[in-house]
């Protein structure tokens, strides 16, 4: 499993831990590094990942004895809207079957959370929902392709110089084509050639190349 498994919790049942609330935390910083990698597929990805980091990044941790605010269920709604827009964009490009029908179930789930005004009770029932669309998450993403592979740099260098000597003349180039260093697969091809017209023979000329 991608993320933190979350708990299972019961209205006057079971006590509210901190882990519960912190888990979901987690789970939302440890998605946005794996969007990340897709963010170039569809033309505005970018941006939804922008807004989705922003709401991500006003969630808090909280501790035992801290007083449950109406943001903390808030801010998770409000970034599973923005996940599931940017689900839906991405499936334009990649989606299939088996992905849409788990993206309507995470809508399903989206759709029965609610949020709640300062005053309201905070019901386990959202973090329930949390949970299952967490379990969605999870199979999206391991069901998701490989993302694709970073941008390729080239980089390719010529140089040539022409001597002429007053029985001689000489034609050099070197050239060199090379992928970056840090790239996974690195390939270099070299090519050096060397003209000359020998000084004392009419007719015949000299022509190598290396590479």
């Amino acid at each position: 499993m991608t993320f933190k498994e979350l708990r299972y919790v019961r209205d006057h049942i079971d006590t509210m831990l901190p882990e519960d609330h912190n888990d979901h935390v987690d789970n939302w910083k440890s998605l946005l590094p794996i969007l990340s990698m897709y963010k170039d597929f569809v033309s505005g990805l970018e941006i939804v990942l922008y807004e989705l980091k922003t709401i991500v990044n006003k969630m808090r941790y909280v501790e035992y004895d801290t007083s449950a605010l109406s943001s903390d269920v808030n801010y998770m709604i409000d970034a599973f809207d923005k996940a599931i827009e940017y689900f839906e964009m991405l499936f334009t490009r990649l989606g299939t079957p088996e992905l849409n029908a788990k993206l309507s179930r995470l809508k399903m789930y989206r759709d029965l959370m609610e949020k709640v005004k300062y005053g309201d009770f905070n019901f386990s029932r959202n973090y329930n929902y949390f949970r299952e669309a967490w379990l969605i998450i999870d199979d999206i993403i391991e069901e998701l392709p490989p993302p694709p592979p970073p941008p390729m740099e080239i980089v390719y260098t010529e140089e040539w110089r022409v001597i002429e000597a007053e029985h001689e003349l000489i034609v050099v180039e070197h050239w060199y084509y090379r992928m970056p260093y840090d790239f996974e697969l690195e390939l270099e091809h070299k090519e050096e050639w060397y003209y000359e017209m020998p000084p004392d023979t009419e007719f015949s000329h000299v022509y190598t190349e290396t590479w």
